[in-house]
């Protein structure tokens, strides 16, 4: 059976020395705190660097010959499969196992000890496997301790003791498996020998290999004892998997495992389940029991590829297969272990302030192939093309940086603590990113631990990775897209000179005051006045009645009655003051022509009503592409002829002018460095400002490189005012800015804005004759519209950590112009000519509405008056003669 398993997998066999293979079915590469080791087959040598993650590191280059040279190794060449070492000393000597294959197919277990102050090593040993085996399925063990290595092999697994340089092989049934064939791919070991292997065994055997079928198993050894050790039973999935599969399609079929020796904790990854599952170890005469189960939902990512626990409650797993970034098509995610139920990341890596390096291949980006940790929580990563990554925990106020200045022999690039950098903080150790500062918090880069509180005023705005508290008064939203005004109910200057006159206004003081009736009736009563006092008073004057004198006064100005009654001078009096009123309402009413010149204050000072306009309005919208009359065109091209500047406030920010790029995007998504453009930066906000010269239909695309974040966007277009042929056409100023931010989210780092142009097209006639000039004027009017300003939704759905994921934030104004544009035509209610006729029409109206009433009062009203008046005195005389006549006869019957 094991022949015909064999036969189904023999393509293993094969050697390939490209970084891909080595990441898949060994590992050329091993790091702790105290060294790094990496084995390279093409040229035969290792490089070996002695303190790696501090400055003081230094490197060797050992040939693999210098190994092998007097030794039991009968080759000219030999080819490394895998390399192991314990975090931790031994003796002061670091303890590096490897296995290596000869050129005639004989592999052994070779072990270096290196002491801690040089790179050379000063004993190695070896070990012989056994025969007829694939090299390329071993998979090597070694405990923290760096006192027990392990090989488990197709058929036997080995035990080394370094310190007693004695050996040990046990047979793989009865040892794992007490009945099938099993193929070893991840193995981790405890410092009191329990061994942890995830496997794949054999199931049903049939009769061809391609039938057979393989199940996923977790297998747990005791070896505390290595004369008895205590086998226990596997953990299996119910997941199966032909051989071909695990032949044909052996990147997929990548399983991994690491332990915590703290917490008592194992952590799997199975990759062709996309799947890691988390086991606690607590019972070492228990075998592992499920912790936590994480399964990616997303297929074909190789999720849990490599896997790791860390110190502080947190693991990391290996998604190998995922495309979100334009620098890695890879990541390694970083998991709470307190969620249990398929979480978001908390942070990946890579990530915008922990990116990979630039890789030096044309047209290439990097991808993880796997990645080792240790207690100390520092982190190596392989990456293919090849090239290693040296990542330690950062203290509190600090994240790991590239530091492109510490590398070696571009293999290594070792990544040191940087400050956060400002609107971040970070609290605790460990690895990944600082984190934004939350809304109302800030911090200046001064202290990175925690945000501090903002000022809260009325006027500051603190939003989410705020530097410092911005003052809102300096960003005001402002536009020119006021209503164009509504033509008045009445348009006839003879009604609305009627309606001003004529009435007597009760709502304020001021008004009261304004109205020609109260006047007319004041004059009125005090005319009244002044004849009651010389009437029923004294006389002015000794020889003459005062009676008299103002009856002659009133009879000289009568008009109605022309002269013959003093009532009607006194009508004639109120007379003149509606006629003084009207004139002054005329001359007023002209001067409130053109509406823009005429102020509020104008207005209300004529009649009391602040809507009353000598114009009449009227607006359409019409196509652009409509042919233009002769007089209209040179206002059309006033305006193309205008010169637009756009300015960008990036607002709350702490990206400068030099992280910023603009261009100008051309046709086939071509784009052109834009030139003519100026930038500064003041107290975060970073203000770029562009002309456009004389092109209106443009996009501008600003790009921002670096980490930080952007809390708000405020877009500000202006223009210059321009006028020709004596100002009868004016291209006006052109003043708009709209400021767009979300108080609990930064915006997003891909957002585009639409700017719309519409022309606005003002016909002023003139008010002397519709023949004199008209003037025109012209103004943008902008429309700012927006995607959605914030990634809120994404966070929300796939996690915080893309927030820190993008490189470089962009926006994107569109500008363009309108197909249609807007024509206000402004007319006046009444010319001067036709003002000044009804003027006088209405003086020539109201004393012929008088001297109607003088006619009535004095052919029907008087004469009435006077016939009931005599009517009542002959009544009277009658009644006074009956009482004469009854008082004489009463007389003279009393002489009798």
């Amino acid at each position: 059976m094991l022949l015909l398993v064999l036969t189904g997998i023999n393509q293993l066999e094969a050697h390939s020395d490209s970084d891909m293979y080595d990441g898949l079915y060994g590992n050329r590469f091993a790091i702790n705190d105290h060294m790094s080791v990496y084995a390279d087959n093409t040229i035969q040598q290792f490089t070996i660097v002695r303190r790696p993650f501090l400055s003081n590191s230094f490197t060797n280059m050992i040939s693999y010959r210098n190994v092998y040279r007097d030794s039991i190794l009968n080759s000219s060449t030999i080819y490394i499969h895998n390399i192991a070492t314990g975090a931790k000393l031994n003796n002061n000597n670091s303890v590096v196992a490897f296995i290596a294959e000869a050129m005639d197919h004989k592999s052994y277990l070779i072990v270096m000890r290196i002491p801690i102050t040089s790179s050379d090593p000063n004993e190695i040993n070896f070990v012989e496997l056994s025969t007829n085996n694939i090299v390329k399925q071993n998979v090597l063990g070694i405990d923290s301790d760096s006192a027990h290595i392990y090989v488990v092999q197709l058929a036997s697994t080995l035990y080394y003791d370094v310190n007693s340089k004695t050996n040990r092989t046990y047979s793989n049934v009865g040892f794992w498996d007490p009945h099938q064939f099993m193929i070893g791919e991840a193995l981790t070991v405890t410092n009191d020998q329990r061994l942890f292997l995830l496997a794949y065994r054999q199931g049903k055997y049939e009769l061809r290999p391609q039938s057979s079928r393989f199940y996923l198993c977790l297998y747990t050894v005791d070896l505390s004892n290595v004369s008895e050790p205590i086998s226990m039973d596997p953990f299996e999935w119910t997941m199966t998997f032909p051989v071909a599969y695990l032949s044909e399609n052996r990147e997929y079929a990548a399983l991994s495992l690491d332990l915590n020796e703290e917490s008592d904790m194992l952590i799997a990854g199975i990759a062709p389940m996309n799947s890691v599952v988390i086991f606690s170890i607590k019972d070492r005469w228990k075998p592992p029991s499920v912790f936590n189960n994480h399964t990616l939902l997303q297929k074909n990512v190789l999720f849990g590829r490599s896997v790791a626990l860390l110190n502080n409650d947190t693991y990391a797993v290996l998604a190998y297969a995922t495309s979100n970034l334009p620098w890695s098509s890879s990541q390694i995610q970083f998991y709470s272990l307190d969620n249990n139920s398929n979480p978001n990341p908390i942070f990946v890596f890579p990530n915008n302030q922990q990116p990979l390096p630039i890789s030096t291949r044309l047209q290439s980006f990097y991808r993880i192939i796997k990645f080792l940790s240790w207690d100390s929580n520092n982190i190596g990563v392989l990456l293919d093309p090849f090239k290693i990554l040296l990542l330690p925990a950062s203290p509190p106020g600090y994240c790991s940086s590239l530091n492109s200045t510490h590398e070696n022999y571009m293999t290594f690039s070792v990544y040191e603590p940087q400050p956060c950098i400002p609107g971040t903080y970070k609290h605790t150790s460990g690895l990944g990113p600082c984190f934004i500062c939350p809304t109302h918090s800030k911090n200046n880069g001064s202290s990175a631990i925690n945000c501090e509180r903002c000022f809260a005023t009325n006027t500051s705005l603190c939003l989410p990775g705020a530097i410092n508290e911005i003052d809102t008064v300096e960003l005001t939203n402002h536009d020119q897209g006021d209503p164009y005004p509504i033509s008045p109910e009445s348009t006839q200057f003879d009604d609305l000179l009627l309606q001003n006159i004529l009435r007597l206004p009760t709502t304020t003081r001021e008004c009261l005051l304004l109205s020609p009736v109260f006047w007319a009736c004041i004059i009125i009563i005090i005319c009244l006045v002044f004849f009651l006092i010389s009437k029923l008073i004294v006389p002015c004057f000794k020889h003459v009645n005062g009676q008299t004198i103002l009856k002659n006064i009133f009879v000289r100005v009568d008009l109605i009655g022309e002269g013959q009654y003093w009532i009607g001078g006194l009508v004639s009096t109120s007379l003149f003051v509606l006629v003084i009123f009207s004139c002054k309402f005329s001359i007023s009413f002209m001067n409130l022509y053109p509406y823009e010149q005429s102020s509020i204050l104008g207005r209300i000072s004529t009649t009391c009503d602040s809507s009353l306009v000598n114009a009449k309005f009227s607006s359409s919208l019409q196509l652009i592409s409509l042919h233009k009359h002769q007089e209209e065109k040179p206002i059309f091209d006033l305006l193309e002829q205008q010169s637009i500047s756009l300015y960008v406030q990036f607002v709350s920010t702490a990206f400068t002018c030099d992280d910023l790029e603009i261009q100008q995007m051309r046709d086939h998504e071509l784009s052109t460095p834009l030139g003519n453009s100026n930038c500064s930066a003041n107290n975060s906000i970073l203000q770029v400002s562009t002309t456009f010269l004389p092109q209106h239909i443009v996009t501008t695309e600003f790009e921002l490189n670096g980490p930080y974040f952007v809390g708000g966007l405020r877009v500000c277009l202006s223009a210059p005012s321009i006028s020709t042929d004596n100002e009868k056409y004016t291209a006006k100023q052109m003043d708009f800015c709209q400021f767009l931010f979300v108080h609990n989210q930064t915006i997003a780092t891909k957002q585009k804005i639409y700017i719309k142009l519409t022309k606005i097209i003002n016909r002023t006639a003139s008010i002397t004759s519709e023949d004199d000039d008209v003037i025109y004027s012209g103004l943008w009017l902008p429309t700012l519209m927006s995607g959605t300003l914030t990634d809120e939704l994404l966070f929300a759905q796939k996690g915080e950590h893309y927030r820190y994921l993008p490189t470089k934030t962009s926006l994107a104004v569109d500008m363009s112009e309108s197909e249609f544009f807007v024509k206000n035509m402004q007319e006046p209610i009444a010319r001067t000519h036709e003002i000044i006729f009804n003027t006088i029409l209405f003086s020539m109206l109201c004393l012929d509405l008088l001297g109607l009433l003088f006619i009535v009062f004095k052919m029907a009203i008087r004469p009435l008056i006077s016939l009931v008046q005599k009517h009542f005195r002959s009544k009277r005389a009658n009644l006074a003669s009956s009482a004469i006549q009854r008082v004489d006869t009463q007389l003279h019957a009393y002489q009798y």
